[in-house]
């Protein structure tokens, strides 16, 4: 018991002490009625301050509060995932009328219960490594946002002189398309028996988030879906992929900002990455960009990278404290090792980029689209769910890519 509410307990018990002598000793001394009433007010408002405290301190925290919140809502959607109509869901279930009757336009399915989208947005930021870093939008269709088309010009005159004169529009204005994303799965009926609803749908989000999480990976790196600009530019494309654009090596400096272009630099030899070639490319990004950008490679890359030495022999690549959440770094910037990168051995591709993923754009069209199939095989329940989604670079200088080596040219 608090402190605060055995207080509250002694007066309470006090002014009911002091109200039965008066009323006993009532036919023996003069008492008056005010100070009767008096009394019994006081005892009001004691007995109300107690209920109050007592109520507060068996109250459940909203930390509490919510957590059982999400439990019930696993249960509903877990029994509703296992059984369907058959789990009794749909009979007056205020979380099933809430939550899971949402259908989805035209298309059916039932969305994620909205408990569930902080979890899962969690869930795909620890799966998909660039879409941890990028700038994420919710939006519906036909989401539009400016893309720098070249960079200002300036220019120093005197009080009288001349403007200096822009050579080209600097900014357009690019549409989203987005794409679907989904992911299926199978588990069998048995696994759905006893009281695990629970435990059942947070493997399950854990699953469709790591599945999904990495077809991301993917798709915000190589895809060449199209998103569209306002104003034409001849011979431009601009690819929802990171490393979709047209390579450019030739003349790139800090400065080099060509819409639709990947700008960077090549290895000194075809399929190998030294000390100097990861210098080089540092140097082509603009300072502006550098406390933000990271380092995208895959793991046979980093494996070369972290026996690279510079000629007092420090490697190039710190080391980092995994048990505290700190990665690895290089000149200072951090990396991602990201197994979707296309041509990390062989051919001409990017062996590593380096960008300020601010700059990359990540819009979700939709939120998450979930069905049960509870009868697609007598011994499993399929599962499906899907999103729209869409990314694009706004800033191509804001990134540039290491490319492998290519002897064709020579």
């Amino acid at each position: 018991m608090s402190e605060e509410i055995k207080n509250l307990n002694e007066s309470v018990n006090t002014l009911v002490t002091e109200f039965r002598d008066r009323m006993e000793k009532g036919l023996e001394d003069v008492v008056d009625k005010a100070t009767v009433e008096n009394i019994k007010t006081e005892l009001k408002s004691e007995l109300a301050e107690l209920r109050e405290a007592v109520q507060a301190k068996n109250t459940p925290s909203v930390e509490t509060a919510v957590e059982e919140n999400i439990d019930r809502a696993k249960e509903a959607f877990g029994a509703y995932l296992t059984g369907g109509d058959r789990a009794g869901v749909r009979d007056g279930n205020i979380l099933k009328v809430k939550e899971l009757s949402l259908n989805v336009a035209t298309e059916g399915g039932v969305l994620l219960p909205k408990v569930f989208s902080g979890a899962m947005t969690d869930l795909l930021r620890k799966t998909s490594a660039i879409r941890a870093r990028a700038r994420v939008v919710n939006s519906g269709q036909n989401f539009v946002h400016p893309i720098k088309t070249a960079k200002g010009s300036a220019d120093v005159r005197s009080e009288k002189g001349a403007v200096a004169d822009a050579t080209s529009q600097a900014f357009n204005l690019m549409t989203f398309v987005p794409q679907e994303i989904n992911a299926r799965q199978k588990a069998t009926a048995w696994a759905h028996d006893g009281d695990a609803q629970i435990s059942l749908v947070n493997m399950l989000l854990e699953d469709i988030a790591g599945s999904i999480g990495e077809k991301e990976g993917d798709y915000f790196l190589n895809s060449t879906n199209q998103n569209t600009l306002s104003v034409a530019i001849e011979d431009v494309t601009l690819k929802t992929g990171l490393l979709t654009g047209t390579r450019l090596v030739e003349g790139v400096n800090r400065f080099t900002n060509t819409i639709g272009s990947v700008a960077g630099v090549e290895t000194a030899t075809a399929d190998a990455v030294t000390y100097d070639d990861v210098l080089k490319l540092r140097s082509t990004l603009h300072g502006r960009y550098l406390p933000k950008a990271v380092y995208i490679f895959d793991a046979a890359t980093e494996l070369e990278l972290l026996t690279l030495k510079d000629a007092n022999n420090r490697y190039l690549i710190t080391n980092g404290d995994v048990t505290n959440g700190i990665p690895g770094r290089i000149f200072n910037n951090e990396y991602i090792v990201e197994d979707n990168m296309a041509s990390a051995v062989g051919g001409t591709g990017a062996r590593m980029v380096l960008a300020d993923l601010s700059t990359y754009y990540i819009v979700d069209h939709s939120g998450f689209r979930w069905i049960a199939n509870p009868i697609s095989d007598y011994s499993v329940v399929e599962y499906f769910a899907g999103r729209r989604t869409a990314g694009g670079l706004t800033d191509y200088q804001a990134v540039r890519a290491l490319y492998n080596k290519d002897d064709s040219e020579v």
